[in-house]
């Protein structure tokens, strides 16, 4: 008769994009090398890619927003159902991605009293994150604080900024936080997209990618793109752009060309002459790692999960918040590079990815991690 596997996780996260974006790698490698039987749980199942169908697959329908989070009906029916699926599933590890998945998830732990499943967080970025207070900000840090203080198990994160700030909220468990350069790239899967001669006589291209909201930077995007008229602008990503194609003709911002996410992101980077990520807040942004090992020169702002990226490598392009003013001349000189020049800068940008964010270097980490959580 065969040994049913008690060693049960659940890996959630609350939207469908960030398992078939980040996650599925991590998955295989805990699949193949750990005694664990891996359950899947986010919103919009449907969204999955084929891949995740050899997985066991819950539908689990997080809060869509933080206004409905807050909502007590809607919190206390999301909770009821998160224990079920536990109880019934006898789930022991919980591997939990995005803020509102990781706050829903603990929450449900404190009211769950037949089961208390040991929780992992891996923190893609603190929400309280930010040079300017709010209230908004205040009530996300104390409530992160308690739930890490009493609902949370272990922690993974991206940068030092939130290593530090763990180490602060889990005092007395300091060695179950640990620092990972995010969650890998698969090279291989970008080489084939890698353009080993970039055309410097054809119009420069200018891209960024990025979900459509204030916290990316699109509006100092617009303010350079506006600035920079001979050369073309392009964006890809999650949400709508409806907001920044109408501000951008308002202002007769021509030279932008607004797209959806692509499924084959990799292919549209490899196009870029430069990538330009003017964010407000990261965790470890992955699109600079892609553009990195498509050999594409990064502008980014000095901001946390920005620069982490680019630290200890030879092409700090980075340029202080808002300061527009440095972020063109920094576009400037590396499109105004000759061939051999750019070339080589190219080449410190592929350097810095394979020594620093290669998958399999990443996951043999992630493996040693889970080898001291696993029981």
């Amino acid at each position: 008769m065969k040994k049913i596997n008690e060693n049960r996780l659940l890996l959630t996260t609350t939207k469908a994009i960030t398992l078939n974006r980040f996650l599925y790698p991590i998955c295989a490698k805990l699949n193949k090398e750990l005694d664990l039987e891996i359950i899947v749980g986010t919103r919009n199942i449907e969204e999955l890619n084929a891949k995740w169908s050899k997985y066991k697959i819950f539908e689990i329908n997080y809060p869509k927003s933080w206004i409905e989070l807050l909502n007590p009906i809607i919190l206390l029916k999301t909770i009821i159902k998160i224990n079920k699926l536990i109880n019934t599933n006898k789930i022991k590890y919980i591997y939990v991605h995005t803020p509102i998945a990781a706050h829903v998830m603990r929450i449900a732990k404190i009211f769950n009293l037949k089961r208390k499943p040991i929780i992992i967080l891996q923190v893609h970025g603190f929400r309280f994150y930010g040079k300017q207070l709010s209230i908004g900000k205040i009530i996300f840090f104390l409530l992160e604080f308690f739930l890490c203080m009493f609902c949370t198990n272990y922690i993974i994160v991206i940068n030092r900024f939130d290593f530090n700030f763990a180490k602060f909220f889990k005092p007395f468990s300091k060695k179950n936080i640990f620092l990972v350069k995010g969650v890998g790239v698969e090279s291989h899967k970008l080489k084939i997209h890698y353009q080993e001669k970039k055309d410097l006589n054809q119009s420069k291209v200018v891209g960024i990618v990025a979900t459509y909201n204030k916290e990316k930077g699109y509006e100092t995007f617009l303010k350079v793109a506006k600035e920079l008229g001979e050369y073309k602008f392009i964006c890809f990503g999650a949400g709508s752009y409806k907001y920044y194609k109408e501000k951008a003709k308002r202002q007769k911002i021509l030279n932008i060309k607004f797209n959806n996410f692509s499924d084959n992101i990799e292919k549209e980077i490899s196009n870029f002459h430069v990538m330009f990520l003017p964010s407000k807040r990261e965790g470890l942004n992955v699109s600079i790692q892609e553009s990195l090992f498509l050999g594409i020169p990064v502008v980014t702002t000095n901001t946390r999960g920005c620069k982490d990226v680019l630290e200890g490598s030879e092409i700090n392009y980075i340029f202080n918040e808002n300061d527009i003013k440095s972020a063109i001349r920094l576009l400037r000189d590396i499109l105004s590079l000759n061939l051999k020049e750019y070339d080589e800068v190219r080449m410190k940008c592929l350097h810095h990815a394979y020594t620093n964010y290669e998958s399999n270097v990443i996951l043999n980490t992630y493996i040693t991690i889970f080898k001291r959580i696993i029981i």
